[in-house]
């Protein structure tokens, strides 16, 4: 009998024991010292002071760390609540203006998971000073970890709904037909361009095929047959008289309110000593060849930045990376032309509008014959002259060295294959060659930091 009141003594000790160990983990109890010898079935000595529940020290119990945690989980949930609010803020108006499309119903959505997200970690510290840690770590634990759960959402929903509205956008997008002015379009690169997209059936283009005379068209609505008037349009211009420029660009924006592609192909040629070429001469090729094209540049970047899209595409030559003999102020005009491309590129790409220059080497088209018609110097100035001329057997010995690139010219049609390939691709290049030709001698331009290569290479093929 003695034994087992002795084991039912030690077993309410113990019970007393696993009591007040339940009173300190919840927070009751601030300090309690149990004395050695209750291990040894002696009677516990303690020492109580019970807090209030009010009390800040309520927040520095022994296992008080949970607490903090939930505080600190519940302003991590503000934090990510401001920069979810922060992003969408800034990207829905951009979004809503690039696309063209109503985000309200993903402002609505956004706002009211991210506010009730926000007030749900506000119960953490109500909770924690009157009922403890442990209360805490249960519910205040939940509506923060809720308020998370309900942040990211509202990343994934936002994300959801952007990314569906952007494939809508794009379907939308890539299903309306590209409206597209193209210059120079009477004959050779124009011509073959602008036929070549009012044909593409896979993508869609409107094409305006512009020309400075349109006495000579008959070629262009030969070649654009049962396109004409249907996906190709012509229309005056000439882009050396701004009031034609600004007439064209107004027709097209006033009849599709958008413009998404320009081709700048109008060029012309000079060939000839430079001591014989007249002041006004040099005038009229800048004029067509560079002014032209800044001109027509000027009056679409304005419409391409509203609509945050657009291609701009001008045609250089491999003469606007190196300069051949007697050809000094053509190439000039495309040297200025390919560095006031390079620099535009950059300047546009913030506005998804995309700069490329095409780099033909010879081609078979009216370039010889447009040198009269323009009352430029021509390629045969040089017959001329008398045989013994150093002149005369300076320019056969350097058009000899060319003649394997001359001889073996390219068709309009493969400069429109290129022109396509830039309009298309997804992330056009800056610039696009179209020929070995141009490879041929970049190489030996390129790897000479000082360009004395390129130099002595055309001076050898010059001296007689």
């Amino acid at each position: 009998m003695g034994s087992r009141t002795k084991e039912f003594a030690n077993y309410s000790k113990l019970s007393r024991i696993e009591e007040e160990i339940g009173k300190f983990r919840n927070g009751a109890v601030k300090r309690k010292k149990v004395t050695a010898h209750a291990q040894n079935g002696g009677e516990i000595q303690s020492s109580e002071k019970k807090t209030s529940r009010s009390s800040p020290q309520a927040f520095h119990a022994p296992d008080g760390g949970y607490g903090w945690f939930i505080l600190l989980a519940a302003h991590c949930t503000l934090i990510f609540r401001e920069g979810i609010a922060k992003c969408l803020g800034v990207f829905l108006p951009t979004f809503r203006s690039y696309f063209d499309v109503s985000t309200s119903l993903i402002g609505w959505i956004s706002s009211i998971c991210v506010t009730f997200a926000d007030f749900t970690g506000l119960i953490s510290g109500p909770l924690c000073r009157r009922f403890g840690c442990k209360p805490v770590a249960m519910v205040g634990g939940f509506f923060a970890g809720l308020g998370l759960t309900l942040a990211a959402f509202t990343v994934e929903v936002s994300q959801l709904a952007i990314c569906l509205a952007i494939s809508v956008s794009y379907q939308a997008f890539d299903m309306a037909p590209k409206i597209t002015l193209i210059t120079g379009c009477s004959s050779g690169i124009g011509l073959a361009t602008a036929v070549k997209l009012a044909r593409e059936a896979a993508k869609g283009y409107v094409v305006y095929a512009t020309m400075r005379n349109l006495d000579k068209r008959s070629e262009l609505e030969k070649a654009a047959g049962q396109e004409l008037n249907s996906t190709l349009f012509v229309l005056e211009l000439d882009v050396t008289k701004h009031d034609t420029i600004t007439a064209a660009v107004n027709t097209v924006i006033e009849k599709h309110g958008r413009l998404d592609i320009l081709v700048n192909n109008s060029g012309i040629g000079s060939y000839g000593l430079l001591e014989d070429t007249t002041f006004e001469q040099i005038r009229r090729v800048m004029e067509t060849n560079f002014f032209g094209a800044v001109r027509m540049t000027q009056e679409v970047i304005p419409i391409m930045k509203k609509q945050r899209s657009g291609r701009i595409i001008n045609i250089s030559s491999t003469t606007g990376i190196f300069g051949i003999p007697y050809m000094e102020i053509y190439c000039a005009s495309k040297y200025a032309l390919e560095g006031f491309s390079e620099s535009l590129a950059a300047t546009l790409r913030p506005y998804n509008i995309w700069v490329s220059t095409i780099q033909p080497g010879p081609v078979h088209s009216k370039f010889g014959e447009n040198l009269a018609v323009n009352d430029l110097p021509t390629f045969d100035f040089a017959l001329q002259l008398d045989p013994s001329d150093p002149v005369r057997r300076s320019v056969e010995k350097c058009s000899s060295v060319l003649r394997k690139g001359f001889d073996n010219p390219q068709e309009p049609g493969d400069i429109a294959d290129v022109i396509h390939r830039a309009i298309t691709d997804d992330r056009p290049h800056f610039q696009y060659p179209t020929s070995q030709f141009r490879a041929q001698y970049a190489a030996k331009k390129f790897v000479d930091p000082s360009n004395d290569a390129m130099v002595e290479y055309f001076a050898d093929a010059c001296t007689p």
